[in-house]
């Protein structure tokens, strides 16, 4: 198991290389690389609330 700290505002679909934390070389003590994909899941049924909360937080910022 490993952790992996995602920063704030990662896009979806973004990568990350971790480094020696793959599948180990045939015949060699040394690991590969483990490569992870950010996937988001985004929420669904939300109640009006959540609705007008999302639509407040995108009008402090107009044009993103």
């Amino acid at each position: 198991k490993l952790a992996l700290k995602i920063p704030p505002e990662t896009q979806n679909g973004r990568t990350f290389k971790l480094t020696g934390q793959g599948m180990p070389h045939l015949g060699k003590a040394s690991y590969g690389d483990l490569i992870v994909r950010v996937n988001v899941l985004l929420p669904k049924n939300l109640t009006e609330k959540e609705k007008a909360l999302f639509t407040d937080l995108a009008a402090l910022r107009p044009g993103a």
